[in-house]
């Protein structure tokens, strides 16, 4: 799997650059009373809720709630992007700031401001980020539960090598779900690196989730973005702020700018691979999960071909459970 966010590897010796890598219809409305309070009284007005968005309309009206991020650390600089959720919070993926807690937030205008991450998971691949002024504009989650194949979305970010503010138009091509929850959307949406961390938006401007990674297709040519929704998110999401504690980076564990995580990651999500013995790395991975190693379970779930055995065998920690979430969360630190 290959992670979306753009790496930019930068050699900082006396303030020097010395190297650079790239890698890292008609809207319809509807009327909604506000209401309005003027020398104690109060007044109510009527303001339109758009119920559909074109492309364009959705790049205008929330653009502005997207942030690049600009983090320097372990002696590289890497971007990415960022959206906001309330005044004060953006969320991101974990490898786009994997190198730092104290990024940089840019604006499609310019504006500048620091940050502060309160929070982050590998796996997920998350991360939240206070931002020290207030934001003016943020966006709400779509339930993903709505959610229907062949569904229209829009990719907001700033990818390479312009990291310039980019609308991505797209649609949604299938689920990836784990005890009846839909946790992602593969999408068709030419997304790239850089993208990672930014929102996709359902035609009303809800987050449908987060552009994270791309699975490749072996029996295709298509590389297939994941976009990870609130349902696997929101719970991650919702702790961070509730109790923010500055994470701390490990610049040893980093490998070409993302986080090692056990194992090598391969292309195993369109292989044909059902079972134990039809894949050597998931195989030793089964193995590992049997043997108790709850983190091996989730990485052989993560990485198991969709519906497969080596997925169900993950999914239930070795056959110890139903299906009931991360394995490591269950034995480990539950």
């Amino acid at each position: 799997m290959l992670a979306v966010g753009a790496l930019v590897l930068v050699a900082l010796a006396a303030g020097t650059v010395v190297g650079m890598r790239l890698a890292s219809d008609g809207p319809t409305e509807v009327a909604t009373p506000t209401t309005t309070t003027i020398e104690a009284s109060t007044t109510t007005t009527t303001a339109p809720q758009r119920l559909s968005y074109s492309a364009e309309e959705l790049a205008s009206e929330f653009g502005d709630a997207v942030w690049r991020v600009e983090a320097f650390g372990c002696d590289e600089v890497w971007t990415g992007t960022a959206f906001a959720i309330d005044e004060h919070h953006l969320v991101t993926n974990h490898h786009v700031v994997s190198n730092t807690t104290r990024p940089s937030l840019v604006s499609r205008t310019g504006t500048r401001m620091s940050g502060t991450v309160i929070g982050w998971s590998q796996r997920p691949d998350l991360a939240v980020i206070r931002a020290d002024d207030p934001v003016e504009l943020w966006l709400e989650w779509a339930p993903a539960d709505e959610l229907r194949e062949g569904q229209r979305l829009l990719a907001l970010g700033y990818p390479v090598p312009a990291t310039d503010f980019t609308a991505t138009p797209g649609s949604i091509l299938s689920f990836q779900a784990r005890t009846g929850r839909r946790e992602a959307v593969r999408t068709d949406a030419a997304i790239d690196r850089g993208n990672s961390g930014g929102p996709a938006l359902d035609s009303q401007g809800r987050v449908i989730g987060v552009v994270t990674e791309m699975a490749p297709n072996l029996e295709g040519f298509q590389l297939v973005p994941l976009v990870f929704t609130y349902d696997l998110l929101g719970e991650l999401i919702d702790g961070f702020v509730a109790a923010p504690e500055e994470p701390v980076v490990d610049c040893g564990a980093l490998d070409g700018g993302i986080p090692q995580q056990g194992p090598d990651e391969p292309d195993t999500w369109s292989s044909d691979a059902d079972t134990y013995g039809d894949h050597p790395m998931l195989d030793e991975l089964w193995e590992q999960c049997e043997g108790g190693d709850f983190q091996a379970c989730d990485d052989l779930w993560w990485l198991a071909p969709p519906e497969s055995g080596y997925e169900r065998f993950g999914d239930t920690c070795g056959g110890r459970n139903e299906p009931a979430g991360w394995c490591i969360e269950i034995y480990e630190r539950g």
